[in-house]
């Protein structure tokens, strides 16, 4: 089995695979800060912890830790800080 890049996780044994990212969506980090965006609304962006996205402003990958609005999101890059969505 073959595990989603958005933060899947089941219970077995996952077989290695490509890892793709260019259906990430890509985010501006203003975007990224409040919380009353898509991006920070599960029922509409499907957020929980593990998912990615791209930081639009800086080209970094986000990684969500959590799937409420103020779930922080953290930064994979050099460039910019983790962001708590206010």
């Amino acid at each position: 089995m073959t595990l989603a890049i958005a933060g899947d996780t089941q219970a077995g044994t996952a077989t290695a695979g490509p890892i793709v990212f260019n259906d990430l969506p890509i985010v501006a980090q203003a975007d990224i800060s409040e919380q009353y965006h898509a991006v920070n609304v599960t029922l509409i962006s499907g957020k929980k912890k593990g998912s990615l996205i791209i930081n639009a402003t800086t080209g970094e990958i986000m990684v969500a830790q959590g799937s409420t609005p103020t779930s922080e999101w953290n930064n994979m890059g050099p460039v910019a800080a983790n962001i708590v969505p206010a």
